[in-house]
């Protein structure tokens, strides 16, 4: 085989392998909403590989996790991450020095926050309608979530159920979210503004380019 044929040949099965598809971990500090939401979804969009794992810790603490798990994977170059995010709620009353402090240090490390004032059901609702009343607390999101999605819980079934009837509503999900950030800037609202989400931004990226479903 002369030199020439054989550099052809070499790189056609260099053309023929299957791209590179982009690595994404998520920590979720839910156990059970969270995961079942990003479960389903990265099987519903399979062109980026996605890592979900449930770290029910503070937010700070969840920073510390997602660099650690940043750096472990980073000794291996098939298990690098192209991004890492920590998924979580501000509860009733956000500590805004806190979200200040982890804001910071989450730039400082290239980590990405998605956090949902008060709730990660302010995320789910958005699926189903727009709005930017003033939601207390969480159990005052899961309530307006049961009344719109009857069967919702928090419990692992219906976790799965509910979650397979909310992902192909998610162009309208991330339309709301963004109408709702726009008019939170457009009023000056404060830093965090209530209700909020963030979760758009990492389903934008977990979506993006991603033609082909299923």
């Amino acid at each position: 085989m002369g030199r020439d044929e054989h550099f052809s040949r070499r790189t056609r099965r260099q053309e023929h392998r299957r791209p590179v598809r982009r690595r994404i971990l998520v920590l979720t500090q839910g156990t059970v909403t969270e995961p079942a939401y990003f479960d389903r979804l990265r099987q519903f969009y399979r062109q980026v590989v996605v890592v979900v794992k449930d770290c029910p810790k503070s937010p700070l603490q969840m920073l510390d996790v997602a660099i650690a798990e940043t750096t472990k994977a980073e000794k291996n170059r098939e298990d690098r991450f192209d991004s890492t995010w920590v998924v979580f709620d501000a509860e009733e009353r956000p500590d805004e020095a806190m979200l200040r402090t982890l804001r910071q240090k989450a730039v400082q490390q290239d980590i990405r926050l998605a956090w949902s004032n008060p709730s990660f059901e302010v995320w789910l609702l958005l699926h189903l309608a727009f709005s930017q009343a003033l939601i207390f607390n969480a159990d005052q999101a899961i309530h307006q979530l049961e009344a719109q999605l009857p069967g919702y819980a928090k419990d692992q079934r219906a976790a799965e159920r509910s979650m397979a009837t909310l992902i192909p509503k998610i162009a309208t999900a991330l339309t709301h979210a963004q109408r709702l950030r726009d008019g939170h800037a457009t009023r000056g609202a404060r830093e965090f503004p209530n209700p909020a989400t963030d979760v758009d931004l990492l389903v934008r990226e977990m979506t993006q380019g991603t033609d082909n479903r299923g």
